[in-house]
């Protein structure tokens, strides 16, 4: 079970897609845009990640030219409150942690 929660919030570009979708879906190269330096191939691996923990959707849309879109599921919105939460815990205690590294 801890790997599977590790596997989601364990690295930086996972939280930070996860945060970029929570507002409004996004198309591959405005996240790509956004979420600058990450590389194509770590993009790819991540969306490909979050989608089969079920945290993302991709959506295709059958228009001309084809679009994809990525949006956060009710899985991944129910996640919010634990990233929140996280956030808040680094804001508190990231003062303290640089102090002892001094």
């Amino acid at each position: 079970m801890i790997d599977a929660y590790l596997s989601i919030f364990g690295n930086r570009w996972n939280l930070l897609i996860l945060n970029e979708l929570f507002n409004s879906p996004k198309r591959f190269n405005e996240l790509k845009r956004v979420l600058s330096p990450i590389t194509q191939t770590v993009l790819v691996r991540h969306l490909k990640s979050l989608e089969e923990t079920g945290m993302i959707e991709r959506n295709v849309v059958s228009d001309t030219p084809l679009s994809v879109y990525y949006s956060i599921t009710k899985s991944g919105y129910a996640v919010v409150p634990s990233m929140v939460n996280l956030y808040s815990w680094i804001l508190d205690h990231i003062p303290s942690l640089k102090e002892t590294e001094e």
